[in-house]
């Protein structure tokens, strides 16, 4: 198995683009199966949503109004941080340092940080002027289930990383992409399964009930038996 993407270029294409070796093969197989697994989950979610099995919910939203200084300041933190590192991985690394090691020092490509920083707060900014009302109107949307495969995802993967840095060498990539699928199987039901059977748990949003615990249990076993082979073989 080639280490990157500069290597399947190189003996492929005889091209030697120093910038490919910032995507480990493995890394991208395994981003590639998360974005199968994201859309086959929202593809389940909205099967089981026609079937009856997942229903939605309803917020409230404030829409019309201008961009929060808090919304600004976030793309602006972030466009600066994702595009110091993006570039300065492909213009600026050194050889001797590993893309991980590069990410998590201080070191960046100052200007492409600053300048997709601007861009972000710029597209923001003019976006909410965009729909900007006069008078800002509270309106209800309903919230389905397969719109919160976005949320599902994040969560899992934040935890599992999270999991994976707090117990060191205990955890390996294996474990990792198990934490992942896991973490998003309970993070799925615990929000959206139907509640019924006593409730054995109510905080907020988070209502946990004897039938809960059991659609978890058997969703995540079943991510498992699906997910083993191909952790087994390729991890």
């Amino acid at each position: 198995m080639y280490p990157n993407l500069y290597y399947v270029f190189k003996d492929w294409f005889n091209v030697e683009w120093q910038w490919l070796k910032i995507l480990n093969t493995f890394g991208l197989f395994v981003a590639l199966a998360f974005l199968v697994a994201i859309f086959i989950l929202r593809l389940e979610l909205m099967r089981r949503e026609k079937l009856g099995l997942l229903s939605f919910r309803e917020v409230t939203i404030e829409v019309g109004k201008p961009a929060s200084i808090f919304d600004l300041i976030s793309n602006a933190v972030v466009g600066f941080i994702f595009g110091a590192k993006v570039l300065g991985l492909i213009f600026n690394k050194p050889d001797d340092v590993s893309p991980p090691d590069y990410i998590f020092s201080m070191q960046g490509n100052l200007l492409g940080g600053l300048a997709l920083g601007i861009i972000l707060v710029a597209v923001k900014w003019y976006d909410a002027n965009k729909q900007k009302l006069a008078v800002p109107q509270k309106r209800n949307l309903r919230i389905w289930p397969h719109d919160r495969v976005g949320d599902i995802f994040v969560i899992a993967l934040v935890t599992g990383i999270l999991g994976a840095k707090l117990f060191g060498e205990q955890l390996n990539s294996r474990a990792l992409v198990f934490a992942v699928f896991a973490l998003g199987g309970v993070a799925m039901v615990l929000f959206a399964a139907e509640r019924d059977g006593p409730v054995l748990l109510s905080a907020g949003p988070l209502v946990v009930t004897s039938g809960v615990l059991m659609t978890t249990l058997g969703l995540v076993l079943r991510m498992f038996a699906v997910a083993l082979p191909g952790v087994i073989v390729f991890a």
